[in-house]
């Protein structure tokens, strides 16, 4: 993403994807139950090639990239914010 000065800006770069693990329900007439709610970080990389990383991934792939590692701690933040993390959501391994 790019300013309208065409500047780069990283923030439209950065997003999530949520992730559910739902359980049957326990019996005939019962609802389904979430288990775990998680979420993926993702950046996408300008490229070339342009693409969509799991930002994880290329975290533990390329440790020394500090771009990378500074967007997985503000998605991180900015996803477990406003009682996200308390309520249970958490970050996929």
């Amino acid at each position: 993403m790019f300013t309208y000065d065409g500047a780069e800006d990283p923030r439209g770069n950065r997003s999530s994807h949520a992730r559910f693990t739902v359980a049957p329900p326990a019996g005939p007439g019962l609802r389904r139950t979430v288990g775990r709610a998680e979420f993926v970080p993702q950046i996408t990389d300008l490229g070339p090639p342009y693409r969509v990383l799991d930002l994880r991934e290329a975290v533990r792939r390329d440790p020394g990239r500090a771009d990378y590692a500074r967007a997985l701690e503000h998605i991180r933040s900015v996803v477990l914010s406003r009682g996200a993390g308390a309520a249970g959501l958490t970050m996929a391994p």
